[in-house]
């Protein structure tokens, strides 16, 4: 699992937080709920990976392969405790 807010804003998303519904928002198009394997991009189908995001001192923890699967990433990885993602068109 992977802090949602560091990596996201990283990517350039702006990150909103509704605590009543404890779901997090990026750009208001993708949306995640705590404890729920429920995310949901631009409003299509929802997609389960098998882990639900989970609360953990205050921050939003994802699967790594979040930004692969949900926000259609080239690859992300996990490099010597680092995360590494690939946001580069594929080559031909």
């Amino acid at each position: 699992m992977v802090p949602l807010r560091a990596i996201a804003e990283a990517l350039g998303y702006q990150v909103t937080w509704e605590q009543d519904t404890q779901t997090a928002r990026l750009n208001s198009a993708i949306s995640l709920e705590v404890g729920r394997d429920y995310y949901v991009y631009m409003r299509m189908a929802p997609i389960e990976l098998g882990t639900a995001p989970q609360l953990k001192d205050g921050s939003v923890y994802v699967p790594l392969f979040y930004f692969r699967d949900v926000l259609k990433m080239n690859n992300a990885y996990f490099f010597e405790n680092q995360v590494v993602i690939d946001n580069q068109e594929k080559m031909q």
